[in-house]
Order: C-alpha cells, then structure tokens, then sequence
C-alpha cells in the first residue's frame, strides 16, 4: 500500500532539572568524590613508598658493589677535610666527600639535586626535598653510624667492621629514610640534644614536637613517611624492607630479647660500645 500525502508529525517535550533535582546530582558527586579521593591519596602515597624503596634497593646495591671493591669494608657516609675532587668531579656542597660520592662510580640512576635524583625521596615534600645541612642532602636517607664511618671524626669512637662481622646482615639496617646522613639510635635513645632539627630518627620517642617546632617535616619524625606510619630501610644483605616506626626504637641496651630490636641497628652482641665525648 502507498500513502499519499501523509505527514507525520513528532512531538517533543522538553524537560528541565528543577533546582533541587540539580543539587541532590550534585551533593551526589561530591559524595562519590569524597569517597574516592582518600583511596587515590592512598594509592599515590604507596606509588611513593615503592619508588622511596627503589632509590634504597639502587643505593643498597651500589653500596655492596663498593664493599666488594674496597676489602669488604662499608662506604663510609661521610669524609672531612678531602683532598681530591670526588669521582663526580664537583663536590655537593662543600670539601668534604659525602656517602653519594663514595657510590657515585656505581650508581647508573642520576646522583645530582635534581627531581630524579636517587638521593631524593618522592614522599618528602618538595619544601624540605633539597635542604642541606654539613654539606649533604637533609630530609632524605641516612646511613647507619654503627657500621659506617664517619672518617676523620673523633666525636665518636667504634670499631672498624667488615660486612662480614656482621652477624645477622638480613637484620641490620644499613640505610633508612632519615633527617640525615647519618643514622644513630643511641643519640635517639639518649635523648641527646644533638637528636634535633634534622638529626632525626623515624619513630624515635625523642623526636618531641618542641624539638622540631620549625621544620615542616614534623610527621616525618614523628610518624614517618609513608602510608600506615612506616618507614623504608635497606638492609646490609641487599634487600629493602618497610618497618613500623614503632618498632624501630631500642628499648634496652645490648639486648637480643623478641621485643627489643637492638640488633636492627647494632652489628653485633660484642661489639664495642659506642663513646661518645
């Protein structure tokens, strides 16, 4: 059959959001937005965690590579009064050689002060990412003291060790996320005045918010860095773990009880005690 002529007429009805039905889609969003938002903080602040363990696995295994050079002795974390330009060809900061130039030779990702710089922490807030202090990047990583060397120092005295004094190398911590270069628990536990400003420990009770009223990077201490108030540290037998920062204080001197982790920080039980002036 054939129509002739016919037209078909479409009716449309438009119909507007009234203003209340505006604010309910709204109030909605701003829900979901509200319930999203802190999973992506979380997810990010873990992306920084992980790529915080990456700069320490590079370091770790570079400075095992210098133990291996060097008659099985740690890299030093730090030298005075150096005499010739480190293998970077231009110091940090200043005269003395640091533990980044000690493992400079061994280090394929970028050692300099620029944002991918293995020696910058990705959780560390760009305000405090390239603070100095004694010439070497503050706020980032230390190196544990009880271990490595401080050269051409007398404020304190301990044993030169080789790695293979070290009784339980997959235990002790070599470096760590710090406010230093150098990492030392007795300071920490001593509540010695030098544990200030940016001698920090992670976790340490001595890191009282009065000692650190004028640097931003008061959690940082207190609490540490990453998601769920932990910390990353590189331990001597190469791998990186991620520890509570509760966990990290040494609760008796020289002890090897279940609860204290003395030996996290000390090489061994027999070691000498460490004196300090």
């Amino acid at each position: 059959m054939k129509l002739k002529n016919s037209t078909v007429h479409l009716s449309y009805k438009l119909k507007l959001f009234t203003l209340i039905e505006l604010l309910v889609v709204i109030a909605i969003i701003a829900i979901l937005a509200g319930m999203l938002l802190p999973a992506l903080q979380k997810a990010r602040q873990s992306s920084l965690s992980v790529a915080c363990a990456d700069n320490l696995k590079n370091m770790s295994t570079a400075s095992i590579a210098y133990t291996g050079d060097n008659n099985d002795y740690f890299v030093p974390y730090q030298m005075d009064n150096a005499t010739t330009l480190p293998p970077s060809g231009k110091y940090l900061q200043d005269s003395n050689w640091y533990f980044n130039d000690f493992l400079y030779p061994y280090l394929s990702q970028s050692t300099d002060t620029d944002k991918t710089s293995v020696f910058l922490c990705p959780s560390v807030p760009v305000t405090d990412k390239k603070r100095n202090a004694d010439g070497i990047l503050t706020m980032n990583y230390g190196f544990n003291q009880d271990i490595h060397l401080w050269i051409n120092r007398t404020v304190e005295t301990l044993p030169i060790i080789k790695s293979k004094d070290v009784s339980f190398p997959s235990r002790t911590v070599s470096s760590m996320d710090s406010g230093k270069n150098r990492v030392n628990w007795q300071w920490a536990q001593n509540d010695n005045s030098n544990v200030e400003k940016y001698n920090y420990i992670p976790g340490f009770p001595t890191n009282k918010p009065e000692k650190f009223k004028n640097v931003k990077s008061l959690a940082d201490a207190i609490d540490g860095r990453h998601p769920n108030k932990t910390i990353n540290a590189a331990h001597v037998d190469g791998h990186v773990s991620t520890h509570r920062v509760k966990d990290l204080a040494v609760k008796t001197y020289y002890s090897t009880a279940a609860d204290n982790n003395f030996l996290f920080w000390h090489p061994k039980t027999n070691s000498a005690v460490i004196k300090f002036k």
